[in-house]
């Protein structure tokens, strides 16, 4: 299925793109994706804008976005094909597919494939440094190279444990990367974050919406930016309901005297296809794209 730009232009009528006398396709768009990281971000907003406006059918970009960061990868380590290609499509494509059947994909879910890829590349160079295949390493050598970096490598965690279940390794052991331990909030510092965000007009308007729904829901800012465009509030047993990712918060209509709202009930979320558009929370920066969760943090008050 191919594509115009809005006003019947085709492709070869703009700079950058191929004069294929046809209609393009997103195979053309990610061909001149490829002739560099400029090339590669005007393509991806004028694909966004073409999605956007019905021009291309929509694809998954974070899936496309995780081969074409193969396919780059296996250009300057052509060597490493036969357990990288079949890692990342047997392991990791898969997972990332089954991550966005939970809830909607942002830019994270690229983010956490890129790593996997990255790391197995920099352990089978640092092996290849040592005159080592990966079939021939030890637990010391591993052990050794993940002590002297970045806490990043234990994500290398999943390569190991995948190429030891085909036999391309030994048991290589490799911990589960630690997470920091949660740090809790003073219930006055909570409210003074709330009502900044409630009553706070020089604050950005969708950093306010989505810090109110994690001050008052305590959701994920993941599962903020996957809300759907405005316009899908709803009803249900007479209470207002917020699509909500993986959940539906809802909330109680508030008494006349002005108390407070009950505790959220978890509800299944609605059942359809949520429409790409631009909105406040769902795309400040990209057409038809959720900003990253790291985007509201940078504008929030705390």
């Amino acid at each position: 299925m191919g594509g115009c730009l809005p006003g019947g232009v085709r492709a070869g009528t703009g700079p950058g793109l191929p004069r294929l006398g046809r209609l393009f396709t997103h195979a053309d768009l990610d061909t001149v994706a490829g002739s560099g990281r400029g090339a590669a971000q005007s393509t991806d907003y004028l694909r966004g804008l073409l999605v956007a406006f019905g021009v291309l059918p929509p694809r998954d970009e974070h899936l496309a976005a995780i081969e074409r960061h193969l396919a780059r990868t296996l250009v300057r380590h052509p060597k490493y094909a036969m357990l990288l290609g079949p890692f990342v499509r047997w392991s990791v494509l898969p997972r990332a597919r089954r991550r966005a059947a939970r809830s909607a994909g942002t830019r994270g879910r690229a983010r956490w494939a890129y790593t996997r890829i990255n790391t197995a590349v920099a352990l089978l160079e640092h092996l290849a440094s040592l005159d080592l295949t990966l079939s021939a390493a030890t637990q010391l050598e591993v052990d050794r190279w993940l002590a002297a970096g970045p806490s990043t490598r234990y994500e290398v965690r999943d390569f190991l444990v995948w190429t030891a279940r085909r036999g391309h390794s030994g048991d290589l052991l490799v911990p589960h990367r630690g997470k920091a331990e949660p740090e809790g909030m003073d219930e006055d510092i909570h409210w003074d974050l709330l009502q900044q965000c409630l009553h706070d007009e020089d604050l950005p308007l969708d950093v306010r919406a989505a810090g109110s729904l994690l001050l008052l829901f305590g959701q994920y800012l993941t599962h903020i930016i996957a809300l759907p465009p405005p316009g899908h509030l709803g009803v249900q047993d007479g209470h207002q309901t917020i699509p909500h990712g993986p959940l539906r918060a809802v909330r109680d209509p508030p008494s006349a005297g002005g108390a407070a709202p009950s505790p959220q009930r978890v509800r299944p979320p609605p059942q359809g296809r949520t429409t790409a558009r631009m909105a406040s929370i769902t795309g400040r920066w990209s057409p038809g794209r959720m900003m990253a969760s790291v985007t509201l943090t940078s504008g929030s008050p705390a």
